[in-house]
């Protein structure tokens, strides 16, 4: 009688986990690493992770090693768009995050485009107002 007891118990504890560890992974996260051209990290980046089903968006900013992560997303088609200053913005599609899963996303940065400053100076011709003798 007492065996029961203890496997009763022992079956509820099991059940209280297992529905436990279902219902904390209804979603899923991103990590990656941002880089240059050239492979070296890049920090400070804005990177931005919008649901395409829901339309929902987190943004984080990669450390100083370019790492990054963000987590409790929704599941779904995920878009994730990275960007700073000086560099072209990136937008990487098709990442399709299913339960519990955490996907992987390293992204490369390129120089962007340096707009162009152009100064025109035009001299005014010097005009002799004097009369000459």
């Amino acid at each position: 009688m007492r065996l029961r007891w203890v496997e009763h118990i022992n079956l509820v504890l099991l059940l209280a986990f297992t529905a436990g560890a279902g219902l904390a992974q209804v979603n899923a996260s991103v990590s990656g690493k941002i880089e240059d051209a050239s492979g070296s990290p890049v920090n400070g980046v804005k990177i931005t992770v919008k649901s395409l089903e829901t339309g929902a968006s987190r943004t984080v900013t990669s450390d100083a090693t370019g790492d990054f992560r963000i987590s409790a997303l929704p599941l779904g088609q995920q878009e994730i768009r990275a960007e700073k200053t000086g560099f072209k913005p990136i937008v990487r599609t098709g990442i399709d995050l299913a339960v519990g899963q955490e996907a992987v996303v390293n992204l490369r940065l390129e120089v962007g485009d340096l707009a162009q400053q152009i100064a025109v100076t035009e001299e005014i011709p010097v005009v002799n107002t004097t009369t000459s003798p």
